[in-house]
Formats: C-alpha cells, structure tokens, sequence
C-alpha cells in the first residue's frame, strides 16, 4: 500500500474574482498551475497548515477566523514525483484587507516554485496549460456568487503520468491559448505593487 500525504491547498479569490496559481517545476508535470499549499506537517491541523503555507508561499497573512471551509479534495499522484499519493483539501478564502508580507518558502519550494498567476474562470475554462486539479473553473463561479458547497467536492486529479512529448497529461483540460496575457493579467493582485 502506498503512502498518501496529506496537504492543505488555498482557492484565493481577489476582488476581481480572480484565483491565484502556482506554476511548478514537477518532474512528472512540467509547468503545470496549481492552488498555494502544500504539506500537513506532525501535529498540525490542515487549518494551521493551510495558514501557514499562504504567508509562506504567498505572503498572505490569513487569520484564523477568515479562513474559508473545505470546499474541495482531490487525490492523486505526489507532485515531487515520490512514490506515493497526495490528498488535498481545498481551502476558500477572498484575501481583500489581508495583511501582505514577504513570502518565506522553504528551499524545496524555492526550487520547485516558478512562478504564479492570477487566472479568471474564463481563463482557466479556455487555457492550454496545465491545471490541477480538474474542474478548478467550475468551482469559481458559485463561490464568486457567495454560495458555498454544503460539503466538500471530490475533484479528479490527473492521471498517473505524463506522455513523453505531449504539452499535458491526457484528459487534461485543452483549448485556445493566447499568445498574449489578457488584462486581468496585467492587473495587480491587492498587496501588489
């Protein structure tokens, strides 16, 4: 049987009802987008993990009594490429009026971190790249509304591997991509300057 790791993961949605994505260097996904987050550590609660890593990785100082529910999990492959499974719950939170300081990620993260954007749900709905996990952009649009899930929504996850020579996993989410960044992209994300 193998290992599953836990980890807490953040749906940070800004005023102009954007979600912040990560970009990865994994080894069994090249570039693919995913939610900040990562793993649970020994004697943390996924709450106190998913806090934790948003200052570490975003800089976003979440406190406690805004941290949205679990809206969603996932399970699947270990991003790092280890052998074993990742289980994800998904955290909501809008980060007007959180406090911004300077992201503090540990080495690994350094490493493995290339960069983040801000993604709309049509931009997630329409992309090329890779997304994880699958059926980010349906979740969007409920929570822009103010509606939350009575329980948390089982999100598929990738397959187990990477075609050698294709641009995604299949059954990955593929349409038009664009050339050029559109204007949300250009926008700043509050804290940013």
């Amino acid at each position: 049987m193998s290992e599953i790791r836990a980890t807490a993961r953040l749906l940070m949605l800004d005023a102009h009802g954007r979600v912040l994505l990560q970009q990865l260097n994994s080894a069994n996904w090249p570039g693919i987008w995913i939610p900040p987050g990562g793993g649970i550590e020994p004697g943390e609660t996924a709450e106190e993990a998913a806090i934790r890593e948003a200052r570490e990785e975003t800089g976003f100082v979440v406190p406690p009594g805004l941290l949205g529910p679990v809206i969603a999990t996932a399970t699947g492959p270990r991003l790092s490429g280890a052998p074993g499974q990742s289980h994800s719950s998904y955290f909501f939170v809008r980060i007007e009026g959180l406090a911004k300081v300077e992201p503090q990620p540990e080495e690994h993260e350094t490493r493995l971190l290339r960069g983040e954007r801000w993604w709309t749900p049509d931009d997630l709905a329409s992309t090329e790249e890779l997304i994880a996990p699958q059926g980010l952009a349906g979740l969007l649009p409920p929570l822009l509304a103010g509606e939350l899930p009575s329980r948390p929504q089982a999100l598929a996850w990738l397959p187990t591997r990477r075609l050698a020579g294709t641009r995604s996993a299949p059954g990955a989410p593929r349409s038009c991509a664009r050339s050029t960044p559109s204007a949300t992209d250009a926008r700043p994300a509050p804290g940013e300057t």
